[in-house]
């Protein structure tokens, strides 16, 4: 079956990284770490990482260069990458380099997927989980949120349950753009840049001595 896929505008910020993604492609990469302690069902959360990509229209949004600029493509479906480590062998220096290495790895931001997890197994009921994505795609704060919904579909699973009600107040990120681009082009707007020149008067700019 086809992708049904939908285009939309980059807000500023992301027009910003996107330009910056094309000078270094790893020097916008997120990476966060979690020690997970106790029995952990590999299969459930796989099921749950699933259902999380489904739920989050970000972790299946691509970015494209078109006549007009770049653009971001939201896909119905979109696979992640994940990987299950044995890492029993390592130790914590050696832990770090391989978390390290596989957060620098650069992404395909025109195809994806944009959503990376590793699972390494320290053994006695000890795991780390990696979460990497693209700071095109999101931010530490949203990536907090996805880690606190991934909590709540794999405990959701880990009940039997097959459905978890969505975050509330989730706002689309079309909106946001919207938003953005009239703010900027307001009165308000046209005020703070005025009071930002007046700060910033007589400022030098250059390197340190």
């Amino acid at each position: 079956m086809a992708d049904s896929s939908k285009e939309g505008a980059l807000s500023y910020n992301q027009q910003a990284l996107w330009f910056a993604s094309k000078l270094d492609p790893t020097a916008y990469n997120l990476a966060y770490g979690f020690k997970l302690r106790g029995a952990l069902e590999t299969e459930l959360l796989t099921r749950a990482l699933v259902l999380l990509v489904q739920r989050h229209p970000v972790l299946r949004t691509t970015f494209v260069e078109t006549e007009h600029g770049p653009r971001r493509v939201v896909h119905e479906r979109m696979d992640f990458e994940f990987q299950h480590v044995a890492a029993e062998g390592l130790d914590e220096e050696s832990l770090l380099q391989r978390l390290y290495a596989d957060a620098a790895r650069p992404y395909a931001l025109q195809h994806g997927p944009v959503l990376r997890c590793a699972l390494y197994g320290r053994g006695l009921g000890e795991h780390v989980l990696l979460l990497a994505t693209h700071h095109l795609s999101l931010d530490g704060s949203s990536v907090m949120l996805l880690l606190q919904d991934l909590q709540r579909l794999y405990g959701a699973l880990a009940q039997g349950l097959e459905t978890v009600p969505e975050p509330a107040g989730r706002q689309e990120y079309d909106a946001f753009v919207r938003w953005q681009s009239e703010w900027l082009a307001s009165a308000e707007a046209d005020r703070a840049r005025d009071g930002w020149r007046e700060q910033l008067a007589g400022c030098t700019w250059g390197a340190p001595s």
